[in-house]
């Protein structure tokens, strides 16, 4: 993809010019550091001040590096410009300081996202800045026509969907979680996509985890087939109660050539242990007996070996032997 030059008048209005620098305000209010976010499993808080304003904006402005004010989305789209502005966000000495830098990048964070340089930056916003000081990535990205599910599975705008996910408020990034669901079997599948729901499920309240269950359980047969998918499942079994985990191995281990799929598969076989030993002991044992009888299959497959040392163990596969 081609860089695309920032407009005269855009830059004159990021701050080329001096007066017009000193004029920016930012739009979202302060909070207090220690703020819980979805990583940490606390309950989310109403976010304090969020129509507010800084109250001196000349003096946030100023506090850019010299080295970087003015140039910020210039200097980001480099891999040289990128690092530097990466480096003043995280030697800044305040959160105003990383506000100031942060704001010169308002109104390009959809075109940030899919850089391969300007994600960089984006995503060191994000490790360095209050959570409320990152409103204007999720508003801007929400704003993009209603295509933020395009953004979660693009090679690198998807990184930052993930991340706004982690380390944002829950109440903050709802309406992303929204649209994820309702893409959810598609974004599932992708290559890139299945890391954002993956993202998806850990950081997820109670609601949205048992929506997304469901939908892996409905959709299990393609789901299931796909490497995207399978992180999915595995990410879901790690995060989901016993009763949640019992329902998801069921939809898939149901299906004898669904299981023989994920057998035979890279990144599926990697799942087909940990499914059985979800299900109660006589589905368990009915499942595993529907695998010995593809001994040779297993045996044959590149990926087989665990699935046949499980097996072993079991005793299914001596019987089958002694056949």
């Amino acid at each position: 993809m081609a860089l695309v030059q920032v407009p005269v008048v855009l830059q004159v209005a990021i701050g080329s010019d001096p007066t017009k620098a000193l004029e920016m305000r930012w739009p979202y209010g302060e909070q207090s550091a220690g703020t819980p976010n979805c990583r940490s499993q606390m309950s989310s808080s109403t976010l304090s001040g969020s129509e507010t304003e800084w109250e001196d904006s000349s003096s946030a402005a100023s506090e850019i590096p010299s080295s970087v004010e003015g140039s910020v989305w210039e200097l980001a789209q480099h891999p040289s410009g990128s690092r530097q502005v990466q480096a003043s966000l995280e030697d800044a000495a305040s959160e105003s300081e990383r506000r100031a830098i942060a704001a010169e990048l308002m109104g390009h964070v959809v075109k940030a996202a899919r850089c391969p340089h300007a994600n960089h930056v984006l995503q060191k916003c994000i490790a360095t800045m209050e959570p409320s000081s990152l409103q204007f990535l999720v508003d801007e990205m929400l704003a993009h026509g209603g295509s933020l599910a395009q953004l979660a599975k693009h090679r690198y705008a998807c990184r930052i969907v993930q991340q706004l996910l982690g380390k944002c408020e829950q109440k903050q990034v709802a309406e992303i979680m929204e649209i994820l669901l309702a893409n959810a079997k598609a974004l599932s599948c992708h290559p890139f996509g299945g890391y954002t729901m993956q993202h998806a499920m850990r950081c997820g309240d109670s609601a949205q985890q048992y929506r997304l269950l469901r939908i892996l359980e409905r959709d299990a047969g393609l789901i299931g087939r796909s490497h995207g998918g399978c992180l999915v499942v595995a990410t879901a079994l790690a995060c989901s109660e016993e009763s949640d985990r019992v329902w998801l191995a069921r939809a898939f281990v149901q299906d004898p050539a669904l299981l023989v799929a994920l057998a035979d598969s890279r990144h599926g076989h990697i799942l087909v242990v940990p499914l059985l030993q979800e299900l109660p002991t006589m589905e368990r044992k009915h499942a595993e007996m529907a695998l010995s009888s593809m001994f040779q299959n297993l045996h044959m497959s590149k990926f087989g070996a665990a699935i046949l040392e499980h097996l072993h163990s079991t005793g299914f596969l001596t019987h089958v032997a002694a056949k």
